[in-house]
């Protein structure tokens, strides 16, 4: 091997070794909303959570999203799904699956909020200008509860009472079109 194909060699590895490292300094992408005038925290009305140094240094994350899984409210997962069938002579039928992940309720993270997952179904039938549509909301009758509050939601003894979400329910619609 000449001494031309050796130096090549190196700078290869060395651009490979600098790639490799660029990749695994990467961040997360951050979402930070702001209003144009200036406030306090205590003079914001909106749900607005600090994380201070102080949190990070408690939590060690590792990443952003571990960081977040500390704010009330936050859920690390959610997964939809759905399949259809559809047909031209009996109609379409839909069928979809909604998991949330468990969620802190309050900023000291000892309250949660359980995970739940749902599943709904819609059946529509067309018939010249009329469509006919049945849908069945939360089918297995899942009982959950999608948020609670710390401020301002029901409290017994100081705690907060989660928001029931509606049980099974059966919608039916008729829809024309001329």
């Amino acid at each position: 091997m000449n001494k031309k194909n050796i130096t090549i060699i190196f700078l290869l590895v060395l651009l490979l070794q600098a790639f490799v490292h660029a990749e695994s300094i990467k961040l997360d992408d951050i979402v930070v909303t702001a209003s144009k005038t200036e406030k306090t925290l205590k003079e914001d009305t909106s749900n607005t959570t600090v994380i201070s140094k102080d949190d990070i240094q408690k939590y060690h994350p590792r990443d952003i999203m571990d960081l977040l899984q500390h704010v009330p409210g936050m859920t690390k997962h959610m997964i939809r799904a759905g399949i259809g069938f559809k047909t031209n002579y009996f109609g379409n039928l839909d069928t979809s699956v909604r998991h949330i992940d468990d969620k802190f309720v309050d900023n000291a993270n000892t309250l949660i909020l359980d995970d739940y997952t749902v599943v709904d179904m819609k059946y529509t039938y067309q018939v010249d200008m009329l469509e006919i549509i049945v849908s069945v909301n939360n089918l297995t009758d899942e009982k959950y509860a999608e948020y609670a509050k710390m401020n301002g939601g029901a409290y017994v003894n100081g705690v907060p009472v989660a928001y029931p979400a509606d049980g099974r329910s059966l919608i039916g619609s008729l829809l024309f079109k001329f």
